[in-house]
């Protein structure tokens, strides 16, 4: 939300905040919101353009920090299970740093 004030991106400004309200709606950091929301409210325009839909499900693609929407293709980590684009099917997780994206893993398993 300040982030996105600061940078001049109101409209993404005003959705955040009205996102912390939400779930904060009193103290000083609510207060602080609704003066961003206020301002960005009478401005709404954003000077960058982001690829954000805040109405659309989505995953966050632990490789590019851009979001996966729901209907998009996508390969997910075997060990943490972690979600990526499918353009990072082959490479190395960037979490774990240790298995492949996209490779077929049965799993840990303990017999008791």
């Amino acid at each position: 939300m300040t982030q996105s004030f600061k940078n001049k991106n109101f409209a993404s400004a005003s959705y955040f905040a009205g996102e912390f309200l939400s779930i904060m709606p009193n103290g000083s950091r609510a207060e602080t919101a609704k003066k961003i929301k206020t301002k960005s409210d009478s401005i709404s325009t954003d000077a960058i353009e982001i690829d954000f839909d805040p109405y659309a499900d989505f995953d966050i693609c632990a490789g590019t920090f851009t979001p996966i929407y729901k209907g998009s293709a996508k390969v997910t980590e075997a060990l943490c299970g972690a979600s990526y684009h499918a353009s990072e099917k082959g490479k190395i997780c960037s979490i774990t740093k240790i298995t492949t994206i996209g490779a077929p893993a049965s799993g840990l398993r303990i017999l008791a």
